[in-house]
């Protein structure tokens, strides 16, 4: 029975997974979760008779003894997904569902759960606004797969019920810290949030609890950093997260607006990537496939 069309009636939603994730995961060599550098955990005195590879040279240079050392198993891999579900991954409005930037995270994160449901590798997912409203224990079942599926696809039907603020610090935290020790974490959000600070010490908790973080800044690059509305003489601009609305004239903040734009994208960039993460800039607007390719196939960002 085929791993990806074995389940009867799948929704809209289940069958554009299974269809990208056949296309995706047949098309690999090898996992791109697989083959990163093993974590050095601690030395073990050597035993006669094992293998010579992992002695530490510079350790029996100091001590006149032979240790070992031992590595974090790569073959268990925990990996944990975060997903903003703030009213403005819910942009942009006219765009199908799936063309959101909710959307377009949601179909990644699961094709990337699907990848790793069949290679038995342990995967969870939290979604957050203004707090944490879905959090999962990090599993590898089929049942588990089904139920972050669902809630994924029902965060598209339900967008009226999203929070309207983001609060980054206080939930990464609370998820950092319910993680399993030296998780992979992959975050997927627009950040769009003026509190650099908070966004700092958000990135700070995952460090601290030595998790492996990868970021993903999901946005439309055409609107939200190029402003580009070349049809438009005017706009009426609401905010989405405050609820305010603002008449202007496209063409004379263009260029104030893209410069404030690519500051701030830089200025998120530079806080991941302080704290030793890899922060990648994403638009909504290229396939799935290509994302997928580019970030898991070309660039294998998972094996930092």
């Amino acid at each position: 029975m085929s791993f990806f069309f074995d389940q009867p009636n799948l929704t809209e939603f289940q069958f554009l997974i299974n269809r990208i994730a056949e296309g995706f995961i047949s098309g690999l060599h090898k996992s791109p979760f697989h083959g990163f550098s093993p974590e050095f955990a601690e030395h073990q005195q050597y035993i006669n008779g094992q293998s010579t590879k992992n002695i530490d040279w510079k350790l029996y240079g100091r001590t006149d003894k032979f240790y070992t050392k031992k590595y974090v198993d790569e073959t268990n891999l925990r990996c944990h997904f975060i997903l903003d579900v703030s009213k403005s991954m819910y942009y942009p409005v006219e765009a199908s569902r799936y063309n959101q930037k909710v959307g377009f995270s949601s179909i990644c994160i699961s094709v990337l759960m699907k990848l790793l449901l069949k290679q038995r590798d342990a995967f969870g997912l939290s979604c957050f606004t203004d707090n944490v409203n879905y959090s999962s224990n990090t599993k590898n079942t089929i049942n588990h797969y089904n139920l972050l599926l669902q809630h994924l696809e029902q965060n598209l039907i339900n967008s009226h019920k999203s929070g309207f603020r983001t609060s980054y610090a206080l939930n990464f935290e609370l998820i950092a810290n319910s993680l399993p020790k030296r998780s992979v974490v992959v975050i997927f959000s627009d950040f769009l949030s003026n509190d650099s600070q908070d966004i700092l010490e958000a990135f700070k908790f995952f460090k601290y609890k030595k998790h492996r973080l990868i970021v993903f800044n999901i946005l439309d690059f055409k609107t939200e950093l190029n402003f580009d509305f070349s049809e438009l003489e005017s706009l009426n601009l609401h905010d989405l997260e405050y609820k305010i609305n603002e008449n202007i004239q496209a063409n004379k903040i263009k260029g104030i607006y893209k410069k404030e734009a690519y500051k701030h994208l830089r200025k998120i960039q530079d806080l991941a990537n302080a704290q030793g993460f890899p922060f990648y800039s994403v638009d909504v607007n290229q396939s799935v496939e290509t994302f997928l390719r580019t970030y898991f196939i070309d660039k294998q960002v998972i094996r930092y």
